[in-house]
């Protein structure tokens, strides 16, 4: 297979789709792109968008706040998927009487939401009302610039990668291309938000750097990574199910994270051989397995390594990283938060940096080194291979158990009841 073909796609439903093919950027897409890499380009985009926001919110500013409604923002658009997620089906059984919204991208998104959540466009007027008449607005990702929630207006933000290496907002200021292309963005919690959720002390001590956020933080932890600490047999089943997976067959899962130096395809470059590291796990346990491969947020996945279509599944669109993480057994990924999430299953993670020295000074730096924390962190094939055979159960349980500590983790498994409560106790 050539380098940038695509090896499966899976449609909005999280159904394989064999004869997908890379999906299309839009033509504001292509347009952002071009002006992160221009500081006058960049300024003008937030300065539009802000002017853009604050017009949209004012056309509806004086129709009344709706008692008993949510609005719910999974990346803008980006699927029915998440810590929105959870919460939105735990709130309608606690409170089936409550009007729920999700902000939705295309039909094709809105078609995936389940009969008790309205639809809400993206961009169009039902989403500028819904935002201005939402009681509750429940995000996981940063208000877009001139957005402001009114005082009557109970706003949390889950955010959506609580445990990750790299710097964001402020803190990653002293990165010259990040500076570049967001100089002129406003992070707007600080101002707005009214809970933030946290599951360690590590992301705490970031959200209050990062966004210079003041306000309330719960930490009884992630709602996403509840599923992960008594997982439901017949959901893992489910998932196994819809990603064609046979019975007894074991999961690698590759996920890198996104690259801000990367083009709006969001290419992934990396020596990593995957035929390679499915061939040395199938030598060690005597079990067959797959790869499931999973661009960040949606990108385009290419490596370095040609690979075969026997036995590798494209899950980037597939739109909840919960439910692939619960049906796999070993996680490679680079830099990405999911390694802190999968370590309260238990079960093994390994960090292939291949280009550290690069993504550091290309793209952001990091709230550590490496070197300082309990991560198994291979650099190049031979090193990956040594810590794969290297792997036990005991050894795997241990490392976790040391990830967790490292991040003070304070993670409960109650994560979605607990915020459920607060949004109710703000309704009284």
């Amino acid at each position: 297979m050539g380098q940038k073909d695509q090896i499966t796609k899976t449609d909005q439903n999280g159904q394989i789709n064999k004869a997908g093919s890379r999906p299309k950027t839009s033509f504001k897409d292509r347009l952002k792109a071009a002006a992160s890499k221009n500081r006058f380009l960049s300024g003008l985009w937030y300065t539009g968008r802000r002017r853009h926001n604050s017009r949209g919110l004012r056309r509806f500013g004086k129709l009344p706040v709706e008692p008993g409604t949510v609005l719910f923002n999974n990346f803008y658009g980006r699927g029915y998927a998440c810590n929105p997620r959870v919460i939105a089906e735990r709130l309608h059984q606690l409170a089936p009487e409550a009007k729920l919204r999700w902000i939705c991208k295309s039909d094709a998104d809105a078609a995936t939401l389940p009969g008790f959540i309205e639809p809400v466009s993206f961009g169009g007027s039902d989403y500028y009302k819904a935002l201005s008449t939402s009681s509750v607005w429940v995000f996981n990702e940063l208000l877009h610039d001139g957005l402001e929630k009114r005082k009557d207006q109970f706003y949390v933000q889950t955010y959506h990668g609580e445990r990750g290496f790299k710097k964001v907002g402020y803190d990653a200021m002293d990165n010259e291309a990040y500076k570049k292309k967001t100089a002129k963005r406003q992070i707007c919690e600080e101002g707005n938000c009214d809970l933030f959720l946290a599951g360690s002390q590590y992301a705490v001590r970031f959200i209050r750097s990062a966004f210079r956020y003041t306000g309330e933080i719960l930490t009884d932890g992630t709602p996403r990574d509840d599923c992960l600490f008594d997982p439901d047999p017949a959901r893992v089943a489910e998932v196994r199910g819809k990603l064609g997976l046979e019975e007894g067959v074991k999961v690698l899962m590759y996920a890198p994270t996104f690259r801000d130096t990367a083009t709006v395809e969001g290419q992934v470059g990396s020596d990593i051989d995957l035929n390679d590291v499915l061939r040395v796990l199938g030598e060690k346990t005597g079990e067959k397995w797959v790869c499931l491969m999973r661009a960040h947020g949606g990108r385009a996945l290419t490596l370095t390594s040609a690979a075969e279509t026997t036995g590798f599944i494209d899950v980037t669109r597939y739109p909840d990283m919960a439910d692939l993480l619960l049906v796999t057994d070993l996680l490679i990924t680079d830099y990405s938060s999911a390694g802190g999430d999968f370590a309260i299953t238990g079960r093994p993670v390994l960090l292939y940096q291949d280009d550290i020295e690069n993504y550091t000074n290309k793209d952001r730096s990091m709230y550590f080194k490496m070197e300082d924390s309990p991560y198994w962190v291979a650099h190049n094939r031979e090193e990956a291979v040594e810590l794969i055979n290297g792997i036990t159960p005991e050894a795997a349980r241990e490392n976790d158990e040391a990830i967790l500590k490292f991040y003070e983790t304070t993670e409960t498994g109650h994560a979605t009841e607990s915020v459920c409560r607060r949004i109710m106790d703000f309704w009284g």
